[in-house]
């Protein structure tokens, strides 16, 4: 059986909605750095660890928020 070889129109559709999924993937990183960070803070904070030694973690990941 002869493989059908994809159109211009077919090959441009597929490249517009991977740049579409890059552009989403891209815009939620921020978001999700910032919501697991919070989320470890809270864990820590509930099992009564001190997040003293993670501070410079901390800063960095809410440098790139700036």
């Amino acid at each position: 059986m002869r493989k059908k070889s994809m159109s211009e129109k077919e090959a441009n559709a597929y490249k517009v909605q991977a740049e579409g999924k890059a552009a989403l993937v891209a815009a939620w990183v921020p978001f999700l750095t910032r919501l697991v960070t919070v989320a470890g803070l809270v864990v820590l904070a509930l099992l009564g660890m001190d997040a003293g030694p993670l501070k410079p973690v901390l800063d960095l990941v809410t440098s790139f928020m700036q």
